[in-house]
């Protein structure tokens, strides 16, 4: 049983020496290059909703200033007709500011459009299985030492022994159980 466990052992160093290692290597660096790439878009991505939501931001305060500037206007000038005792002026913009703001938002969806959203938080992605995937399909890229070779083999080797024993002690056994049943006749 020795000789044929050796033998095992032999054939299966021979052909993991040389059997598809380099379309292993070449698949495992390919694929950690796209899972890179696929890690980099993703933080470009990112980045660009960030900036996006930034920009958006910095709209909305100028906006706000705009509307904070027009109410001192409207301030300014309402204080002026007050003064000039311009009556229908005064009477106009009652009339015409009478609604709420709410009220008329209520019923202009094109306003609601310039309503202030709620501040995004900048957006940063957890890449840490991104780059464990990446290391680990590295690892499994580059070239294995002698020794994880020869550890691999004999431990695989071994596991190949051990099924082939069983397998002809498992047939063996059947071949012996056969023979012990006498034929049915018929």
């Amino acid at each position: 049983m020795n000789v044929t466990k050796t033998s095992c052992l032999v054939l299966l160093l021979l052909l993991s020496a040389c059997a598809g290692q380099t379309e292993i290597h070449e698949t495992a660096n390919l694929t950690a290059f796209i899972v890179h790439q696929y890690r980099i878009g993703i933080d470009s991505f990112i980045a660009s909703q960030n900036t996006l939501n930034q920009k958006d931001e910095s709209d909305i305060q100028a906006w706000q200033s705009y509307q904070r500037d027009h109410e001192n206007e409207t301030q300014n000038i309402l204080t002026r007709w007050q003064l000039d005792k311009n009556t229908s002026a005064l009477n106009a913009y009652n009339i015409l500011t009478s609604s709420t703001s709410d009220a008329i938002l209520a019923n202009d969806i094109a306003l609601k459009t310039f309503q202030s959203p709620v501040a995004q938080k900048l957006t940063r992605p957890d890449t840490t299985n991104y780059d464990a995937t990446v290391k680990a399909l590295t690892a499994i890229g580059s070239d294995a030492s002698a020794i994880d070779r020869a550890k691999f083999t004999i431990g695989y080797g071994n596991d190949v022994a051990n099924l082939y024993k069983a397998g002809m002690d498992n047939a063996k056994n059947s071949a012996d159980a056969a023979k012990a049943t006498p034929p049915k006749s018929q």
